[in-house]
């Protein structure tokens, strides 16, 4: 299938087995750590054998310079096999090797009358200064940070390869860093909590404003501002589902439609059994059913499943409330 000098690595099936991908690492002298690209081969239950598809950014148009392919997210291939998904972060250059040896010379000079420091392994561990600097503008706290640094270290903005077309989309940012593609059909779901994040670690609450994405172009349209309860995207990739001010929400990708889809049902979705501090909290949804059109919900007695379009909702268990009996769907 390849043969180079280079290390392979996140080899994987998509789910079915028909199509596989990897990452490739090759080293370059001009940079820190090696550059990757992504490799993938469809076809293999065709009688001319597998497909190679190769996405290398140094010969990508529009990918964005300083940066290359993450070996921090496994690539896949989407459910359709006409693109596949990775990430991509900032590359590290080396530095150069013709750095100004006079101004080094006068520098050096310079230092000699200096008093000399002691080095930092001559000094005891009680010598050693610790220092933990934080601001009171950051939007995380300081042990937040500690906590998730290595979680930022690892970071890559989410990406997408369509092989058609031969096209890379950029779809996270430093504006939208947290994005879900769907994993069938061309849209993604963007969170964005900046705005929101210190008061979130103040009191507790989390909001984040919502994107739809376009994975075909890049482009995104905020659908939902300062959200506290949003959900996931429909297995058909058509609908998102979110909560709010007592009700279940989907939105439509294809036609930007908002839709309550439990209004006027004889029951309620609000958790009045959760003491927490906020305000109508949902009762966590079920999930969807398999082919993404409807949603199951709980009462926290009964199962309801709802069309993801709106219309008639059933009542699938009937008597829990009734009876007293707590319904849970299987999973």
């Amino acid at each position: 299938l390849e043969s180079d000098e280079a290390r392979y690595s996140d080899l994987s099936w998509d789910d079915d087995g028909r199509a596989l991908i990897a990452l490739k690492a090759v080293e370059d002298e001009d940079y820190e750590d090696p550059l990757h690209s992504v490799i993938g081969w469809t076809g293999f239950d065709g009688g001319s054998g597998p497909t190679k598809v190769v996405f290398d950014p140094i010969e990508s148009a529009g990918f964005p310079e300083g940066m290359t392919v993450s070996p921090n997210r496994a690539p896949r291939w989407s459910e359709a096999l006409d693109a596949f998904h990775f990430g991509i972060h900032e590359v590290e250059v080396k530095e150069g090797a013709g750095d100004d040896t006079e101004e080094e010379g006068a520098e050096e000079g310079e230092e000699e009358d200096r008093p000399s420091r002691p080095d930092s392994d001559e000094l005891s561990d009680d010598e050693k200064p610790e220092l933990v600097l934080w601001h009171w503008k950051d939007p995380r706290l300081q042990r937040a940070q500690e906590l998730q640094a290595s979680r930022d270290r690892n970071f890559s903005y989410a990406s997408v390869y369509w092989v058609g077309p031969e096209r890379f989309v950029r779809l996270a940012d430093d504006e939208v860093e947290n994005v879900i593609p769907a994993r069938v059909g061309p849209w993604a779901i963007g969170r964005d909590n900046r705005a929101y994040e210190l008061m979130a670690a103040l009191d507790g609450r989390q909001h984040q404003d919502i994107y739809a994405i376009d994975m075909r172009t890049g482009d995104r349209e905020m659908i939902l501002e300062r959200s506290r309860w949003s959900n996931d995207i429909s297995p058909d990739g058509d609908h998102f589902l979110y909560y709010q001010d007592g009700h279940y929400f989907t939105y439509e990708f294809a036609s930007g439609q908002h839709r309550n889809i439990t209004e006027g049902l004889p029951t309620s979705f609000i958790n009045t059994e959760d003491d927490h501090n906020q305000v109508d909290p949902p009762i966590r949804p079920r999930g969807w059913t398999e082919g993404g059109d409807h949603v199951l919900l709980s009462d926290n007695w009964d199962i309801w499943q709802v069309p993801a379009q709106g219309g008639e909702a059933v009542n699938l268990t009937v008597n829990g409330k009734t009876d007293q009996i707590r319904y849970q769907a299987a999973t």
